[in-house]
């Protein structure tokens, strides 16, 4: 039981890693608040207490993940438009001495004309940037409202414009030093909407796990199939937010139960981790292939798992 609530600690971080997207808006303040609200109910809790695990399933059915995705992506382009604005303001031109006039005046005149030409190019590049991520904003926050409007992630990526990724580029060379929000925060899989999808599938796998928990305190076993925790403990059989069909689950011979959802490449893997380099910070960076792989709840390892991971590390040592 120990492992298995270390395993939903980890999982409430992993879960409100995507909020660092949210940085000085208001639904950050207030994934803040929340988080520090669960971190507080997990070390108070009594694993033996079937209220104790109700209470948190009903923290997790209450949180609402997808509702203000739209409002912070309409946030994001605001602040990358204001920046843009920002930095034509504060736009400094070099001058030439007035000692280099005198010595050289055709030359210092071409320099001014090749000043002046830089400033013109940079006016002219931060609008028609400014426009393009203000255009791509519009478009992308009414995508994204009619997405989240969808009871499914593979009905929101059949949507027209969602999966056509030229949408979320930018072509233009110049870009703003606060750039990149067209490309970080609206790629369907790799950005906050994708970002949002996953957490909601965490999220059902979270709440199906704990129901799955408080069937074993009260049966003394876990249950053999989820619909039998209906409705006893769930209002519903659990669905998998990403294909809309149930969440795969099944117990295993050494008495624990494999639980997991397909994840956002909407294949089933049998419950195959998705492979995180160890060099790599998280899941979502680009060389990471960050769609791949299933959503596992986490599952103690096996003896000859173990055996084999000691041994992987031995001979690494080796090599090395």
């Amino acid at each position: 039981m120990r492992r298995i609530f270390a395993g939903a600690i980890l999982l409430l971080a992993a879960f409100f890693a995507f909020s660092a997207l949210f940085t000085g808006s208001p639904e950050r303040r207030a994934l803040d608040k929340t988080r520090r609200d669960l971190k507080r109910q997990g070390f108070k809790i009594d694993l033996s207490q079937d209220d104790q695990f109700l209470t948190l399933q009903r923290e997790w059915q209450q949180f609402d993940v997808l509702k203000d995705v739209p409002e912070t992506i309409s946030f994001y382009g605001a602040a990358e438009a204001g920046d843009c604005e920002q930095e034509r303001k504060h736009y400094r031109t070099p001058g030439v001495p007035l000692k280099e006039w005198y010595a050289s005046p055709r030359e210092s005149w071409r320099l001014f004309a090749r000043i002046a030409e830089v400033r013109t190019t940079f006016i002219r590049d931060s609008l028609q940037y400014e426009r393009r991520v203000l255009a791509t904003n519009c478009q992308h926050g009414l995508l994204t409202r009619g997405a989240i409007d969808r009871s499914t992630w593979s009905d929101m990526y059949a949507l027209s414009g969602i999966s056509d990724d030229s949408l979320f580029e930018v072509s233009f060379a110049w870009r703003s030093p606060h750039g990149g929000f067209v490309t970080i925060f609206l790629e369907p899989k790799e950005g906050l909407l994708g970002r949002a999808v996953e957490a909601e599938a965490w999220k059902r796998v979270i709440i199906t796990a704990l129901a799955v928990e408080r069937f074993r305190l009260r049966h003394g076993s876990y249950p053999t199939e989820l619909t039998r925790l209906v409705p006893e403990f769930l209002a519903t059989a659990p669905i998998d937010f990403i294909d809309g069909k149930p969440l795969r689950y099944s117990t295993t011979p050494d008495g624990h139960f494999l639980l997991y959802s397909i994840g956002l490449d909407r294949v089933d893997d049998g419950g195959a981790l998705a492979h995180v380099d160890e060099g790599l910070h998280s899941r979502f960076d680009p060389q990471n292939n960050r769609a791949t792989g299933d959503l596992v709840w986490p599952l103690p390892a096996t003896s000859a798992e173990v055996d084999a991971y000691f041994a992987g590390q031995t001979e690494n040592k080796a090599i090395r």
